[in-house]
């Protein structure tokens, strides 16, 4: 928490919010495919992808660490070590795809559940941001009123976070998912070929 006051705390968040918002509509952009495929596994099955997403994100460091000793340790690992930089920048793209495709089915449930047809895919990503970020938004803004609400504020702040955590994690999870199953099926075709 920091020394921070409340207000600078509430403008830092919101300015996240709309940061996530304009990364996910280039996401959208760029690689709709992968959002639209990252929401429809995300909606399918959230537990797998969040479970999928939680254990790469456990094992991403020490994967990079024995990666990069394995390839320091061996003469020809040595110049591939130029490229560890490149595929950690692919998992922070896969991360952003992923966590758009989850703020889009999140987006998509909401709009059903308000009763509305349709609605352009950036409107439902950002209400989809918005609802991951809210507690979180809340916190924020009830902290406003002063000390008296710190428990408060702590719980919200708290809830906000893991909520957040989760939804990167469905949306990395449901990245890695649709990749293996991509493999999977290029490799299956192969062989029968």
């Amino acid at each position: 928490f920091g020394g921070f006051r409340p207000g600078a705390r509430l403008i830092g968040t919101t300015f996240r919010f709309v940061l996530l918002a304009l990364v996910g509509g280039l996401a959208l952009v760029v690689a709709r495919r992968g959002v639209e495929g990252s929401a429809q596994r995300v909606a399918a099955d959230p537990v797998k992808t969040t479970l999928v997403g939680l254990v790469a994100w456990v094992l991403f460091v020490p994967m990079i660490v024995l990666t990069a000793v394995v390839l320091a340790i061996s003469l020809i690992g040595i110049p591939l070590l130029l490229l560890l930089p490149f595929a950690v920048l692919v998992v922070l793209v896969m991360s952003v795809v992923g966590f758009t495709g989850t703020a889009y089915a999140v987006g998509q449930w909401a709009r059903r559940r308000a009763g509305i047809a349709t609605m352009p895919a950036f409107t439902e990503i950002c209400l989809g941001m918005l609802i991951i970020l809210l507690p979180l938004l809340l916190g924020r803004v009830v902290a406003l009123g002063g000390w008296a609400f710190s428990p408060i504020v702590f719980l919200l702040v708290a809830v906000g976070l893991a909520v957040e955590f989760v939804a990167w994690a469905s949306g990395f999870g449901a990245m890695l998912t649709n990749t293996f199953s991509r493999w999977q099926a290029t490799r299956t075709a192969r062989s029968t070929a």
